[in-house]
């Protein structure tokens, strides 16, 4: 005889534990209704669920300045927060904003609820450098990994310019001893070396 088992929620233990199906009247890839036991407290009881769909949802994806519009699915019950990673066409990408059907600006929704996910591109990421050369300052920019770290103290070499890394810009502070990774520099500031 086979077993089915379902994971569900059981009132008695007050969460979601593993269930024998003792009868089913239907049982689709889209609902079940019938009986099931508790297989961790042995509770019998009816129900009826309704599994979730997979559903699309518009992506408005970012490389650098150039977007364009996709659609990618979800689970309808999936919770999507700004600052998650996911891959997007064989790219790694970071949510940076979301709208609720709305038209509200939020910070995490369920897929269903959700109107438009605004992604960038994660690949690599554009660090600002800001190098000082005594009366004059030049502006560059350098193409990482995320997780790459830049501490104080470190050399960099950009094009023909030596430099080292004085103080980090990040999203609400400097940091002046350590290091940061380069998914949360705004602008790293080195000054040259003779």
């Amino acid at each position: 005889m086979d077993r089915k088992i379902i994971f569900l929620y059981c009132s008695v233990c007050g969460e979601d534990t593993e269930h024998l199906v003792l009868k089913a009247s239907k049982f689709t890839d889209k609902t079940f209704e019938g009986v099931v036991k508790c297989l961790k407290c042995g509770n019998i009881h009816q129900t009826t669920i309704r599994f979730p769909e997979e559903i699309n949802v518009k992506i408005v994806y970012s490389l650098f300045e150039k977007s364009e519009k996709k659609y990618e699915k979800f689970m309808e019950n999936e919770e999507i927060k700004v600052g998650d990673e996911f891959i997007l066409d064989g790219r790694r990408v970071i949510v940076t904003a979301i709208e609720n059907k709305e038209g509200r600006k939020i910070d995490k929704e369920i897929a269903k609820n959700i109107s438009t996910i605004w992604v960038k591109d994660f690949e690599k990421v554009k660090v600002k450098v800001s190098i000082n050369m005594g009366r004059k300052t030049l502006s560059r920019e350098l193409f990482v990994e995320p997780e790459e770290e830049f501490c104080i103290g470190d050399t960099l070499t950009i094009g023909k310019i030596r430099c080292v890394i004085h103080k980090i810009k990040i999203e609400k502070s400097f940091v002046t001893r350590g290091c940061a990774p380069a998914k949360k520099i705004v602008r790293v500031y080195a000054r040259v070396l003779e």
